[in-house]
């Protein structure tokens, strides 16, 4: 019906008798195929001169004394590993008031470059890897770039909305360009998960020293809880995520030690990590967490299942706060107060804004989350749920294009360890898909990844699964 629509309006029939469409289509030589048309001979030219251009940029590093030593320092590596570690160096940036809330795009900038010019040195341009996920990471792409030209009433906050919502999903490109082997991802992995250790160690020093927390991260009905940990990051359900995020790759790390030194090395980080997701009090970092481990469980060894549901029953009877603060969550006091000031008058309030913009939004960056929050948008505020934040700044398009993309991008994660033999690496990838599965399902409770260091760490991991799966270990 449509195409019938468009080949008889008046824009079509001026397009198609226009110069420039004959033009376009005029089949050079007589021929009338279309890879003969001036079009088809303008792109293929275009190519040739890239190819040209890159032979010879390839030919002077090959012969260039200064890049054989760059290549033997792998600069590109360690720069990666200052994504490992990227809530410590944020936290010391912004603390000395240095490139803060830059440095992480400064970073991928010189990432990019210095890994496409070793890339290009040694394997040629044509070897970058898009893997399949990638056609529904630029759908998305497309998609909000559509959304963000059907509605924006304000430019520059509809770029820094886009910005935000796209621009760290080239984050999985990166990992898996530029992450060589298997030894550069475990040395990855080790150093974040040395990072988790001193954010988690620090958290535990502020409960020791008893550091005062704002009386709005507790409920007036749960004055008993006089602290909640934040460690550098700030945010106690940040933590919490953060935290659930690295556990079930350290745990893949402790199963699979070998010596006593690495036994006692990743069960005691292991053990800090979960005594402070204990004392964030983020009800929604522990059902995350639950349910990652039950993703990792279900992948490692089914038998394990059943020891987590009987700890997780457990848990009132071992620590009883955390199990009073799930338990008021159920309570006919909780929901009063949550429609009054919590999660669900918020949730409520922003449905009945996209109300009015059931299919595309009122805008990105307009409503429920950091863009909004920074440039002081009247009546707006954290949603408290990525996906209806979502809905509310781009509508129903919006909200079915993230959730197509993050579909794919966990059905890629889970295909991913299936096709991963090598025991070592099967038991990683396991850690790695509870992890990002509890990091999705905690963004149904909290904006995580509105915070660029959660958003980055998502796509990197999924990017590093990618790796393991096409670069097989023997272990």
């Amino acid at each position: 019906m449509w195409q019938q629509m468009l080949a008889n309006s008046w824009f079509y029939r001026i397009f198609i008798n226009s110069r420039f469409y004959r033009w376009v289509t005029e089949p050079v030589d007589s021929w009338p195929a279309w890879p003969q048309s001036r079009l088809y001979l303008v792109y293929r030219q275009l190519l040739t001169l890239l190819e040209v251009l890159a032979q010879k940029l390839q030919n002077f590093l090959q012969s260039s004394g200064a890049y054989q030593y760059l290549v033997r320092l792998n600069l590109t590596g360690l720069l990666l590993l200052l994504v490992a570690l990227y809530p410590i160096i944020d936290y010391i940036l912004r603390t000395i008031g240095l490139l803060a809330g830059l440095w992480d795009e400064l970073l991928f900038v010189l990432i990019v470059g210095l890994g496409f010019v070793y890339l290009l040195a040694t394997q040629g341009w044509r070897q970058l890897k898009a893997t399949p996920v990638a056609k529904y990471i630029i759908l998305f792409w497309w998609g909000m770039l559509l959304l963000f030209f059907l509605r924006s009433p304000d430019t520059r906050i509809g770029l820094d909305g886009l910005r935000a919502v796209v621009e760290y999903s080239l984050w999985f490109f990166v990992a898996v360009n530029f992450l060589r082997d298997r030894v550069q991802i475990r040395t990855w992995l080790f150093v974040a998960l040395l990072g988790a250790f001193l954010v988690a160690a620090y958290g535990l020093y502020q409960k020791a020293a008893g550091v005062s927390i704002p009386a709005k991260w507790v409920d007036q009905a749960e004055r008993s809880i006089s602290f909640r940990a934040f460690s550098i990051i700030g945010s106690p359900n940040v933590l919490g995520s953060y935290l659930m995020l690295f556990i079930p790759i350290n745990l893949a790390f402790a199963l699979s030690a070998r010596r006593w030194s690495e036994y006692i090395l990743y069960w005691g980080i292991l053990a800090a990590q979960l005594l402070c997701l204990v004392y964030t009090y983020s009800r929604g970092a522990w059902l995350a967490f639950l349910l990652a481990m039950l993703v990792f469980g279900f992948c490692y060894n089914r038998r394990l299942l059943v020891a987590i549901l009987a700890l997780s029953l457990l848990v009132p009877v071992l620590a009883p706060s955390v199990g009073a603060r799930i338990s008021y969550m159920l309570s006919p006091q909780y929901i009063e107060s949550s429609q009054k000031g919590g999660r669900l008058i918020r949730w409520t309030t922003a449905l009945e804004k996209v109300e009015k913009r059931p299919a595309i939004g009122l805008g990105l960056g307009r409503f429920g989350g950091a863009v909004a929050a920074q440039n002081d948008i009247p009546g707006t505020f954290y949603v408290d749920n990525y996906y209806i934040k979502t809905l509310a700044e781009t509508g129903l398009i919006g909200l079915a294009l993230l959730l197509f993309v993050y579909f794919n991008a966990w059905r890629y994660a889970i295909g991913s360890y299936r096709r991963i033999r090598a025991p070592g690496d099967r038991l990683l990838a396991a850690g790695l898909v509870a992890g990002l599965t509890g990091v999705l399902a905690h963004n149904g409770v909290e904006n995580i990844f509105e915070v660029p260091m959660m958003n980055t760490y998502f796509w990197f991991l999924l990017g590093m699964l990618w790796q393991l799966r096409e670069n097989p270990g023997s272990q």
